[in-house]
Protein backbone atom coordinates (compact mmCIF):
# COMPACT_ATOMS: atom_id res chain seq x y z
CA UNK A 1 0.00 0.00 0.00
CA UNK A 2 1.33 3.41 -0.96
CA UNK A 3 2.01 5.65 2.02
CA UNK A 4 0.32 9.08 2.14
CA UNK A 5 2.99 11.76 1.75
CA UNK A 6 1.35 13.86 4.53
CA UNK A 7 2.20 12.17 7.81
CA UNK A 8 0.53 12.86 11.15
CA UNK A 9 3.59 14.84 12.27
CA UNK A 10 3.52 16.93 9.12
CA UNK A 11 -0.11 17.77 9.75
CA UNK A 12 0.62 18.94 13.31
CA UNK A 13 3.44 21.16 12.11
CA UNK A 14 1.46 22.76 9.28
CA UNK A 15 -1.88 23.29 11.04
CA UNK A 16 -1.98 25.41 14.20
CA UNK A 17 -5.67 26.41 14.13
CA UNK A 18 -8.94 25.85 12.36
CA UNK A 19 -10.65 29.18 11.92
CA UNK A 20 -14.45 29.19 11.67
CA UNK A 21 -14.92 32.76 10.50
CA UNK A 22 -13.41 36.25 10.63
CA UNK A 23 -14.38 38.78 13.29
CA UNK A 24 -16.97 41.16 11.80
CA UNK A 25 -17.83 43.04 14.99
CA UNK A 26 -17.55 46.81 14.58
CA UNK A 27 -16.28 48.85 17.56
CA UNK A 28 -18.98 51.51 17.07
CA UNK A 29 -21.64 52.74 14.67
CA UNK A 30 -23.86 55.80 14.55
CA UNK A 31 -26.95 57.28 12.97
CA UNK A 32 -27.48 61.01 12.48
CA UNK A 33 -30.70 63.02 12.79
CA UNK A 34 -32.47 60.40 14.87
CA UNK A 35 -34.19 63.33 16.61
CA UNK A 36 -34.64 66.92 15.46
CA UNK A 37 -33.31 69.84 17.57
CA UNK A 38 -36.88 70.56 18.68
CA UNK A 39 -37.32 66.93 19.79
CA UNK A 40 -33.99 67.06 21.64
CA UNK A 41 -35.28 70.13 23.48
CA UNK A 42 -38.44 68.22 24.39
CA UNK A 43 -36.41 65.29 25.75
CA UNK A 44 -34.24 67.67 27.81
CA UNK A 45 -37.35 69.34 29.21
CA UNK A 46 -38.90 65.98 30.11
CA UNK A 47 -35.70 64.54 31.61
CA UNK A 48 -35.10 67.69 33.66
CA UNK A 49 -38.59 67.48 35.17
CA UNK A 50 -37.95 64.03 36.67
CA UNK A 51 -36.40 63.13 40.01
CA UNK A 52 -32.62 63.35 39.68
CA UNK A 53 -29.61 62.35 41.75
CA UNK A 54 -25.83 62.25 41.60
CA UNK A 55 -24.62 59.35 39.46
CA UNK A 56 -23.13 56.41 41.35
CA UNK A 57 -20.35 53.99 40.45
CA UNK A 58 -21.34 50.63 38.95
CA UNK A 59 -21.77 47.48 41.00
CA UNK A 60 -20.23 49.09 44.10
CA UNK A 61 -23.08 51.62 44.22
CA UNK A 62 -21.02 54.42 45.70
CA UNK A 63 -20.46 58.10 45.04
CA UNK A 64 -17.09 59.20 43.66
CA UNK A 65 -17.26 62.56 41.88
CA UNK A 66 -13.55 62.42 41.02
CA UNK A 67 -14.34 59.39 38.84
CA UNK A 68 -17.92 60.12 37.78
CA UNK A 69 -19.45 63.55 38.19
CA UNK A 70 -22.90 63.89 36.65
CA UNK A 71 -26.57 64.09 37.56
CA UNK A 72 -29.00 61.48 36.22
CA UNK A 73 -32.72 60.83 36.05
CA UNK A 74 -34.61 57.94 34.45
CA UNK A 75 -37.06 58.02 31.56
CA UNK A 76 -39.08 54.83 31.73
CA UNK A 77 -41.43 53.48 29.08
CA UNK A 78 -44.73 55.32 29.54
CA UNK A 79 -47.39 56.75 27.29
CA UNK A 80 -45.59 60.11 27.48
CA UNK A 81 -42.20 58.68 26.47
CA UNK A 82 -43.40 56.04 23.99
CA UNK A 83 -42.32 58.13 20.99
CA UNK A 84 -38.75 58.34 22.35
CA UNK A 85 -38.48 54.59 22.86
CA UNK A 86 -40.05 53.81 19.51
CA UNK A 87 -37.54 55.88 17.54
CA UNK A 88 -34.51 54.73 19.56
CA UNK A 89 -35.40 51.03 19.30
CA UNK A 90 -35.83 51.23 15.52
CA UNK A 91 -32.46 52.98 15.19
CA UNK A 92 -30.61 50.59 17.52
CA UNK A 93 -32.00 47.48 15.83
CA UNK A 94 -31.00 48.83 12.42
CA UNK A 95 -27.44 49.53 13.61
CA UNK A 96 -27.25 46.13 15.27
CA UNK A 97 -28.30 44.31 12.10
CA UNK A 98 -25.69 46.15 10.04
CA UNK A 99 -22.69 46.33 12.38
CA UNK A 100 -22.94 44.08 15.47
CA UNK A 101 -25.33 41.16 14.88
CA UNK A 102 -26.00 40.56 18.58
CA UNK A 103 -29.04 38.62 19.73
CA UNK A 104 -30.97 41.38 21.52
CA UNK A 105 -34.18 41.01 23.49
CA UNK A 106 -34.99 44.40 24.97
CA UNK A 107 -34.34 47.57 26.95
CA UNK A 108 -34.66 46.50 30.58
CA UNK A 109 -33.22 49.39 32.61
CA UNK A 110 -34.93 52.47 31.24
CA UNK A 111 -33.22 55.43 29.56
CA UNK A 112 -30.69 57.37 31.61
CA UNK A 113 -30.99 61.12 31.13
CA UNK A 114 -27.57 62.52 32.04
CA UNK A 115 -26.40 66.05 32.79
CA UNK A 116 -22.71 66.98 32.83
CA UNK A 117 -21.83 70.46 34.09
CA UNK A 118 -18.49 72.26 33.77
CA UNK A 119 -15.87 72.53 35.02
CA UNK A 120 -15.92 69.16 36.78
CA UNK A 121 -18.43 66.94 34.93
CA UNK A 122 -16.85 63.72 33.70
CA UNK A 123 -16.95 59.92 33.63
CA UNK A 124 -13.53 58.27 33.50
CA UNK A 125 -12.76 55.13 31.50
CA UNK A 126 -15.17 52.29 32.21
CA UNK A 127 -17.13 49.42 30.67
CA UNK A 128 -20.91 49.09 30.88
CA UNK A 129 -20.95 45.41 31.81
CA UNK A 130 -19.65 43.39 34.72
CA UNK A 131 -19.81 39.99 36.35
CA UNK A 132 -23.12 39.12 38.03
CA UNK A 133 -24.86 42.26 36.75
CA UNK A 134 -27.73 42.64 34.24
CA UNK A 135 -26.67 41.39 30.80
CA UNK A 136 -25.77 44.37 28.63
CA UNK A 137 -24.75 43.73 25.04
CA UNK A 138 -25.10 47.03 23.24
CA UNK A 139 -24.70 50.52 24.73
CA UNK A 140 -25.87 53.71 23.06
CA UNK A 141 -25.57 57.46 23.66
CA UNK A 142 -27.86 60.08 22.15
CA UNK A 143 -26.36 63.57 21.80
CA UNK A 144 -28.99 66.05 23.02
CA UNK A 145 -27.02 69.30 23.36
CA UNK A 146 -25.78 71.56 20.60
CA UNK A 147 -21.95 71.44 20.71
CA UNK A 148 -21.77 75.24 20.79
CA UNK A 149 -23.22 75.17 24.32
CA UNK A 150 -20.23 73.49 25.98
CA UNK A 151 -16.53 72.69 25.60
CA UNK A 152 -14.84 69.40 26.47
CA UNK A 153 -17.14 66.54 27.36
CA UNK A 154 -16.09 64.26 24.51
CA UNK A 155 -17.41 60.72 24.30
CA UNK A 156 -14.41 58.50 23.51
CA UNK A 157 -14.62 54.79 22.73
CA UNK A 158 -11.46 52.72 22.92
CA UNK A 159 -10.30 49.86 20.73
CA UNK A 160 -6.89 49.04 22.17
CA UNK A 161 -4.99 52.21 23.09
CA UNK A 162 -6.55 54.37 20.41
CA UNK A 163 -9.74 56.22 21.32
CA UNK A 164 -12.41 57.16 18.78
CA UNK A 165 -13.92 60.58 19.57
CA UNK A 166 -17.61 60.71 18.71
CA UNK A 167 -18.85 63.65 16.66
CA UNK A 168 -20.92 66.15 18.64
CA UNK A 169 -23.83 66.30 16.21
CA UNK A 170 -27.12 67.03 17.93
CA UNK A 171 -29.69 64.25 17.49
CA UNK A 172 -27.03 61.64 16.65
CA UNK A 173 -27.13 58.21 18.30
CA UNK A 174 -23.90 56.23 18.63
CA UNK A 175 -23.89 52.54 19.61
CA UNK A 176 -21.04 50.26 20.70
CA UNK A 177 -20.58 46.87 22.40
CA UNK A 178 -21.06 47.25 26.15
CA UNK A 179 -17.73 45.55 26.89
CA UNK A 180 -15.76 48.29 25.12
CA UNK A 181 -13.87 50.78 27.28
CA UNK A 182 -15.17 54.34 26.96
CA UNK A 183 -15.28 57.67 28.79
CA UNK A 184 -16.70 61.18 28.85
CA UNK A 185 -13.80 63.62 29.13
CA UNK A 186 -14.08 66.54 31.58
CA UNK A 187 -16.50 69.35 30.73
CA UNK A 188 -14.52 72.59 30.70
CA UNK A 189 -17.44 74.98 30.34
CA UNK A 190 -21.21 74.78 29.85
CA UNK A 191 -23.64 71.86 30.17
CA UNK A 192 -23.93 68.64 28.18
CA UNK A 193 -27.12 66.56 28.11
CA UNK A 194 -27.30 63.02 26.76
CA UNK A 195 -29.60 60.02 26.81
CA UNK A 196 -27.94 56.69 27.55
CA UNK A 197 -29.26 53.14 27.32
CA UNK A 198 -28.21 49.50 27.31
CA UNK A 199 -29.80 46.76 25.24
CA UNK A 200 -29.83 43.30 26.76
CA UNK A 201 -30.07 39.74 25.56
CA UNK A 202 -29.05 36.23 26.54
CA UNK A 203 -25.53 35.42 27.70
CA UNK A 204 -22.71 35.62 25.15
CA UNK A 205 -22.00 32.18 23.66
Amino acid sequence: MKKDKHTHDDHNQQTTCWRFDLDRLHPYAWSEKVFTPEQCDEIIKHGSSLFSHKALIGGKIKLNVKYRDSVVSWIHATEQSHWIYDRIVKCVLDLNNKYFNFHLTGLYEGLQFTKYVGPSGRYKKHCDRGYNTPIRKLSFVLQLTDPSEYTGGDLKIYEGEEGFKAEKVRGTLIAFPSFFLHEVTPIKKGTRYSLVGWVGGDNFK
